[in-house]
């Protein structure tokens, strides 16, 4: 049978007719599906690409609102201090602690245990001193002959730990301590880190870690620059905890009596300062803060130096801490301000290269008082000692 014939039959045609019609309707369908996909992904394309846009928007605009709106939860944690002292959690576990006196015994302890390191006889100490704190406090070149005078600059607590098991202490101990070795005397400036546990009522140095020790230098200008953070104490709800519970027990204070205090306070250390006069602040300071600041001032006067500070002002005060223990309250504070705060020699010339320009400055100050009693200044720290 040939092709010809075939493609004459009028059955064939109809059924070719028939499939190219068929071929024809499923090409527009699709055509038609082709459009709507295109369509329907343009579409989703542009509506991503708007609400990306919005998105952005909104975060641009949410990023310039404070903290405390976009995330009160994370504004808290952050402003938060990390806790290294707990004198609440302290105190609750030994009801009869004082920190002053505490402070005072383990500065005769430090002094105990370095007048023994020339003949390394620990005796006195062994019953507060572990061992192996022993042999750290001892551990040195040979040829010590003596240890003189010791004079503190700073015993600061840095951390306590309370367990059910009983308390640990840690103490920064700064010191120069004078000793003779091989004939030569050399006044050294140390820093010690004393660890303490109370057991059983009674307390023991665990471990002592020397931090520093080098000779005393001469001071400059550069050493004693104030260092300025910011801490938003003011937004810490342990703080404001902390007040709330002090103006329970005493209705009538009023904190800007007690700013106007400070600043009055700060004013005329700064002035006993410059002119060279720690008996003038006798009234204001503790035994603990008259000593640090004589001995802070003798490392100037020892070379012919001076420290002057001028024109002092504090622009905020913040209180950082409100705590008390078995006899004293004591309230720390944020200054913040400006000083001109220069070094002279003994004729009155600027050493080295100083600004003579107000510059920003950040301390922590703490005062003390007896319940009710008469507020002095206990604790001078910067940014770089104060502990929170």
């Amino acid at each position: 049978m040939t092709l010809l014939p075939m493609l004459a039959r009028p059955a064939f045609a109809q059924d070719v007719g028939r499939e190219l019609a068929n071929a024809a309707a499923t090409s527009a369908l699709y055509l038609v599906m082709g459009l709507v996909v295109a369509l329907g992904l343009a579409g989703g394309l542009l509506l991503y690409a708007r609400r990306s846009t919005q998105r952005a928007q909104e975060e641009l605009e949410n990023a310039s609102r404070p903290l405390e709106e976009r995330s009160p939860l994370l504004a808290a944690q952050l402003s938060r201090p990390r806790r290294s002292v707990d004198m609440d959690a302290l105190v609750g576990a030994v009801p009869r602690f004082s920190l002053a006196r505490f402070r005072d015994w383990a500065q005769a302890l430090h002094g105990k245990v370095h007048a023994a390191r020339p003949t390394r006889d620990g005796s006195e100490v062994a019953d507060l001193v572990r061992p192996g704190a022993l042999e750290m406090a001892f551990h040195g070149p040979p040829g010590l002959e003596t240890v003189g005078r010791i004079r503190y600059v700073q015993t600061r607590l840095l951390r306590t730990t309370v367990a059910t098991t009983g308390c640990q202490l840690k103490l920064k101990i700064s010191a120069l301590i004078t000793e003779t070795r091989e004939g030569k005397r050399t006044t050294w400036e140390t820093e010690e880190i004393w660890s303490f546990s109370r057991e059983d009522g009674t307390w023991q140095v665990l471990h002592i870690e020397r931090e520093g020790r080098f000779p005393l230098l001469k001071p400059t200008p550069a050493w004693d620059k104030p260092f300025v953070e910011d801490m938003e104490s003011r937004r810490d709800p342990e703080v404001l905890k902390q007040k709330e519970q002090f103006e329970a027990a005493y209705p009538e204070h009023d904190w800007s009596t007690f700013e106007a205090g400070v600043r009055q306070a700060f004013a005329r250390v700064q002035a006993a300062i410059t002119h060279q006069q720690p008996e003038a602040v006798t009234n204001l300071l503790s035994p603990l803060a008259l000593s640090e600041l004589q001995v802070w001032m003798r490392r100037y006067h020892k070379h012919g130096l001076a420290r002057k500070r001028t024109e002092p002002t504090v622009a905020h005060i913040d209180i950082c801490r409100v705590t008390r223990d078995a006899e004293h309250e004591r309230i720390t504070c944020r200054l913040t301000g400006s000083v001109i705060d220069v070094v002279e020699d003994g004729d009155g010339t600027l050493l080295g290269e100083q600004r003579t320009t107000p510059m920003r400055f950040g301390v922590y100050w703490t005062f003390v008082r007896k319940p009710a009693g008469q507020w002095r200044l206990d604790f001078m720290d910067d940014d770089l000692t104060w502990v929170v």
